[in-house]
C-alpha cells in the first residue's frame, strides 16, 4: 500500500503509492457521472455525499484503503505527505480530478472552496486578469512566492486535510512547495525566553484574519470580511497567513497592538529559519497531501504561467451542511 520512502524533515516525508486499478476507476465515474455529470466543474457538494461514499468505497476498495492509510499516516507519524509519481498520468485531465475527488471523499468531507460557486475541486493556476488593485488575491491566484500558510486560516473552521495533485509542473524551474511542521516552529522558539513569550502571547491572543476577495461571500473587493482566532490553538494547532493577518489588523485596528506586532514578528523570523524548512519539487503527477492543522506550506514564484495544480480540502467533519 503506502511505502514510506525517506524522511524530508520534521513529521514531512516522501512515500510511493500503488497503481490504481482501472476497473476501480470506471466504475467509480460511472457513479460519479450519475450524480455530477461528466464535467468535473460540476462537483458540488451533495446532499446525497454518504449515500455516494458508500458506493465509492464498495466498488473501490483499493481507493478507499489508499484513502484511509493517507488519513492514518497523518494524524499518526506526519504531517506531510509527499508522493513523486501518483501514477494518474496515464489518464485525461477530467478522469484525474474524478479520481481525486472520489479518494479524498472516502477520507471525509470534500469542502466548497469559495462561498459563490461552490466549487470542491480548485484549479490552481496564475490569474493575472484577477489581479486588479483592490482584488484581494489568494496564493492560488498569482505565480509569486506563496509564503508559509495554513489554508483557509480565515475560516472558523478550517479544514483538516488538503491534496495538491500537479498535472503540469513549472517547466521554469520555479515553484517548488515548501513545508514546515508547527511542532518544529513552537520547540524552536520555545528555546529562547522572547520566543516562548511569543508562544504563550499567540496561543491565548485572538487576532482577525481577512477574508480574500475570492472567497468571501459576495466576492466584492469593497467588503471586509474577517476571522477571529488565536494562531496557536488546538483544532487547528496552528493557523497562520502573515497578509490575511496584517489586512485583518488594518481593518480591526483594535487588536493591533504592540505586543500583537512583536509576537507576529518573532514568529515570523523563526518562518525564515531556512535549515528547518523543507524543499521539494512536486513535478507532474505529483501529489502533496497535508494535515492543514499542523502544517504550514507555501511556494516558490514561477514564472511559467502553464504550471497547473489542482486542490482539494478535506474536512473531518460535515461543514457543508446546509450548501447546495
Amino acid at each position: 500500500m503506502l511505502k514510506h520512502v525517506r524522511n524530508l524533515g520534521l513529521r514531512i516525508g516522501e512515500f510511493d503509492s500503488p497503481n490504481f486499478d482501472t476497473k476501480e476507476i470506471a466504475a467509480s465515474l460511472d457513479i460519479l457521472h450519475k450524480y455530477f455529470g461528466t464535467d468535473s466543474s460540476s462537483i458540488r457538494p451533495h446532499p446525497n455525499e454518504d449515500i455516494i461514499r458508500d458506493e465509492i468505497r464498495s466498488i473501490a476498495p483499493k481507493i478507499a484503503t489508499l484513502a484511509d492509510t493517507l488519513i492514518e499516516t497523518l494524524e499518526s507519524s506526519h504531517s506531510g505527505i509527499f508522493i513523486p509519481k501518483f501514477k494518474l498520468d496515464t489518464f485525461d485531465v477530467e478522469t484525474r480530478k474524478f479520481v481525486l475527488y472520489a479518494l479524498t471523499l472516502c477520507m471525509g468531507h470534500p469542502s466548497a472552496t469559495d462561498q459563490v460557486d461552490n466549487r470542491i475541486i480548485w484549479d490552481i493556476k496564475a490569474r493575472d486578469e484577477l489581479l486588479q488593485p483592490n482584488h484581494i488575491p489568494t496564493y492560488s491566484e498569482h505565480a509569486n512566492e506563496a509564503e508559509l500558510h495554513t489554508d483557509t486560516q480565515y475560516h472558523p473552521e478550517p479544514e483538516r486535510y488538503l491534496i495538491l495533485y500537479f498535472i503540469r509542473q513549472a517547466n521554469c524551474g520555479g515553484g517548488a512547495s515548501i513545508l514546515r511542521d508547527f511542532n518544529s516552529i513552537k520547540q524552536n522558539m520555545r528555546q529562547s525566553a522572547e520566543g516562548a513569550w511569543a508562544v504563550d502571547y499567540l496561543e491565548k491572543t485572538n487576532l482577525p484574519f481577512q477574508v480574500p476577495t475570492s472567497f468571501t461571500s459576495n466576492r466584492r473587493s469593497d467588503s471586509v470580511e474577517v476571522t477571529i482566532a488565536p494562531i496557536f490553538g488546538t483544532f487547528p494547532s496552528i493557523r497562520y497567513r502573515r497578509d490575511t493577518l496584517k489586512r485583518g489588523l488594518q481593518a480591526r485596528t483594535e487588536y493591533d497592538t504592540s505586543e500583537t506586532r512583536y509576537a507576529v514578528n518573532l514568529l515570523e523570523r523563526e518562518l525564515q529559519n531556512t535549515e528547518l524548512l523543507v524543499k521539494n519539487t512536486c513535478h507532474s503527477d505529483g501529489f502533496l497531501m497535508l494535515n492543514n492543522h499542523e502544517a504550514l506550506h507555501g511556494r516558490e514564484l514561477f514564472t511559467d504561467r502553464d504550471r497547473y495544480a489542482v486542490r482539494i480540502r478535506i474536512s473531518n467533519k460535515n461543514i457543508n451542511a446546509g450548501v447546495a
